[in-house]
């Protein structure tokens, strides 16, 4: 019997600091700005329009489930001074370029779905979110 996706699973939003200096939850890296930090920061970012859009499953990429890849990608996006969503990227690879590919298309979806909404503004600030993509 085949195994069946589930699609996406997002992590806690709370994390691990990487080697960088960034995190792998939704909380200020290293930034100039005036940044949210800790727990307080990770509720804003899932109680926001773009943490709601983030948290949706998109498709499980098929040759990545053909080729049973696995794995957890971190996007992450800077929030400017004015409230814009700016610089969405990857901050860590799952290890599978379609992976990633897909995180930050999703990324992106979701900025672009809640970019016209500016009483959902984040404070400003280096924010990253992490995708965990698993087959079961």
């Amino acid at each position: 019997m085949p195994r069946i996706p589930i699609a996406l699973l997002v992590t806690a939003l709370a994390g691990q600091a990487s080697a960088q200096g960034q995190t792998s939850a939704p909380t200020a890296g290293a930034s100039q700005e005036a940044t949210p930090t800790g727990a307080a920061a990770a509720r804003r970012v899932a109680a926001s329009r773009l943490g709601a859009c983030f948290r949706l499953q998109p498709a499980y990429p098929v040759a990545a489930l053909r080729n049973e890849q696995e794995g957890q990608t971190v996007v992450a996006f800077t929030v400017a001074a004015a409230g814009q969503i700016q610089n969405p990227g990857l901050l860590r690879s799952s290890g599978h370029l379609i992976l990633d590919h897909a995180a930050l298309a999703h990324l992106n979806q979701c900025i672009a779905s809640v970019s016209t909404q500016p009483d959902d503004a984040l404070p400003p600030g280096r924010y990253a979110l992490p995708m965990v993509w698993r087959i079961e």
